[in-house]
């Protein structure tokens, strides 16, 4: 338990976002931190075992899930109903572990053990964010890229590590609350370090966190006029100390963009960097409105004749599937170069994905978990766990951080340091132990075996050329319930269509994209279609595979005359006219 606070801190500031399932890492790490420390805590206090009312939140939420996995073969035996499986036997956990500890501790105890690492992540995550945003990291990491303008931390995704930066300066406040001399100094200065690391994000919804961020502690300073007038001043001592750090924020961005120019400039020189600097990444940020995200939403609700079932929804991660679908019958143009696998917003996933039911089921877990805020009273660990799970699910209505387990993992776990306990009825220590191996017994072999095919995955894809024994590697990987459809795509990028197996292969990737309609999969799919389907048919796949991902064409004339010279029957002409009609579709709208 010790340990668990800088454990992770280093899952989040690991930079192994590594192509071609970048999320892969985090989701394993992060299960594997959690598991771990909520197995221990079971195995230590059993037969003392309590959970959180949290759970039965799960179940509905569960019963949901099933629901709509039963619409479809596809959802059941799919990687998205792997995943959302794995990640419920390891929320359970945590819906288990806290409340236990808690029980067997004090809730303050509990509480800080998150809040210090949270507060450490920060620490790592910033300073690894900084090396790959200065083109240092490269250096001793070749597999690290410079993603863009934005500093993007160590998952190469800005908006997470703008996340993740918000939590941080989020809890240095209990730091700040419970220290003095020079130690609140240091904590001032690594509050100015996550602060000047989450301007350099160029993250919009970072004043969403900061009003968030400012609701909770004024919603118990109302209350406490109504109720406890004893507790204000510990509420004004808190949010005095908030809004320092709003001031401190605001000097920071106004002086971010000139200290980035002095430190890139001299990057630039050394040959480490190419990037435009912070001061114009900023300016083109400036618009608080993201109207391709307005523009997705607007079209998901206009649309939902599209989806297999109002009521129980389109399917479990099938989200791409149906705004591809809409996108390619009744939009000329896509609203991006790439799929939209979630709206960025929770609610909206919810209804297209889960239907109604889901909805209701995900409305009233929210409606629970408000109303225990509502009746919670102030406390210093109170105003922070609701804050950071205030902050992490109004991500969620303009991201999607719930996909990724850490975040996931930490709303849960701030979630049940609140909500009421009960007593599971355990009497003898055995029962949770054995429960314990059993889930030691049946998720190790599965995690193994996973991290395995992961590595096996990362190190064909950056072959210089796919031997026999890769391929057949590669063939047993596409047989994994979880990363197989990744498999796909490096057998797409590492090798030309097959004119012998046309058929099968064409089968396969449409099953792929009736869950997730990747870039990928659209082309080789359309490709493949011209030697399965009529020509007229397969015009029409190749023209709207070029309008909506333009950057795909080049590859799919390429595999056309590819075909051709293997001895299909196809004629290259007539489907390069369909690719270039395609692009004329997109450049005329």
């Amino acid at each position: 338990m010790r340990s668990f606070p800088i454990l992770l801190a280093i899952s989040f500031g690991l930079p192994l976002n590594l192509y071609p399932l970048s999320d892969f890492p985090k989701d394993f790490l992060g299960i594997v931190v959690f598991s771990i420390f909520s197995l221990a805590i079971i195995w230590k206090y059993a037969p003392k075992i309590y959970s959180s009312t949290g759970v039965f939140a799960i179940l509905l939420l569960c019963l949901s899930f099933l629901l709509t996995a039963f619409q479809g073969e596809e959802s059941l035996a799919g990687p998205y109903f792997q995943a959302y499986l794995i990640f419920f036997f390891a929320i359970l956990l945590i819906l288990v572990a806290v409340p236990t500890l808690i029980e067997n501790t004090n809730r303050e105890m509990v509480s800080l053990i998150l809040i210090k690492g949270i507060f450490y992540s920060g620490v790592i995550v910033s300073f690894v964010a900084l090396l790959r945003y200065y083109g240092i990291l490269k250096l001793f990491l070749p597999w690290v890229a410079l993603d863009g303008d934005r500093l993007a931390g160590p998952w190469g995704q800005a908006n997470l590590t703008a996340l993740i930066l918000a939590l941080s300066v989020l809890t240095a406040i209990y730091y700040l609350q419970t220290i003095s001399g020079f130690r609140k100094v240091g904590v001032y200065l690594l509050v100015i370090l996550f602060l000047f690391c989450a301007v350099l994000t160029g993250s919009r919804s970072w004043y969403l966190f900061l009003i968030v961020g400012f609701l909770v502690p004024a919603f118990y300073y109302v209350k406490a006029g109504y109720s406890n007038l004893s507790k204000r001043p510990q509420i004004s001592s808190y949010l005095k100390k908030y809004v320092t750090i709003l001031l401190i924020f605001a000097f920071v961005k106004i002086v971010a963009p000139t200290v980035d120019d002095s430190i890139g400039q001299r990057m630039k020189e050394l040959g480490l960097l190419e990037r435009a600097s912070a001061g114009a990444m900023l300016a083109a940020r400036a618009n608080l409105a993201s109207p391709e995200r307005f523009s997705e939403w607007q079209k998901s609700l206009q649309n939902l004749e599209y989806m297999d079932s109002l009521a129980f929804g389109h399917g479990l991660g099938r989200y791409g599937n149906f705004s591809f679908s809409v996108e390619a019958e009744k939009n000329p143009v896509a609203s991006s170069n790439n799929l939209w696998s979630h709206p960025h917003n929770l609610l909206i996933l919810a209804l297209i994905e889960w239907g109604l039911v889901g909805l209701l089921a995900l409305i009233f877990v929210l409606v629970y978990i408000a109303y225990h805020f509502v009746k919670s009273e102030y406390s210093l660990t109170n105003t922070l766990m609701f804050s950071i799970a205030g902050i992490v699910l109004a991500q969620n209505m303009v991201e999607f951080s719930f996909w990724y387990f850490p975040f996931l993992a930490i709303f849960v776990f701030c979630v049940s340091t609140f909500l009421p306990r009960i007593h599971l009825g355990v009497k003898d220590r055995w029962l949770p132990r054995l429960v314990c191996g059993l889930f030691f017994i049946v998720f190790l072999p599965t995690g193994l075996r996973s991290a395995i095919d992961y590595y096996s995955l990362v190190s064909i894809f950056n072959s210089s050329e796919m031997n026999s024994n890769e391929a057949h590697s590669l063939e047993l990987i596409k047989l994994s319930p979880l990363i197989g459809h990744a498999a796909y795509k490096v057998d797409i990028v590492k090798s030309r269509p097959s004119f012998a197996s046309a058929e099968r292969e064409f089968s396969e990737i449409s099953g792929l994209m009736d869950l997730r309609p990747e870039p990928v999969f659209v082309m080789r799919h359309a490709v493949l279609s011209s030697v399965v389907l009529d020509e007229d048919s397969s015009c029409d796949l190749l023209r709207v595979t070029a309008r909506e991902f333009p950057f795909t064409l080049d590859t799919a004339l390429d595999d056309l005359g590819y075909l051709a010279e293997a001895g299909a029957d196809i004629d290259v002409t007539f489907f390069s006219f369909c690719l270039l009609q395609g692009m004329a579709e997109r450049e005329s709208d």
